[in-house]
């Protein structure tokens, strides 16, 4: 259970960061 939690937090983590990125990258197209 501990294992498949962690596995499953680590794609979380991921899923923000390019949740993140994608943000950053249109927020400059959105506001010019």
């Amino acid at each position: 259970m501990i294992h498949s939690d962690k596995i499953t937090c680590n794609y979380l983590i991921k899923g923000v960061f390019m949740i993140e990125k994608v943000k950053n990258s249109l927020a400059p197209k959105l506001l010019a």
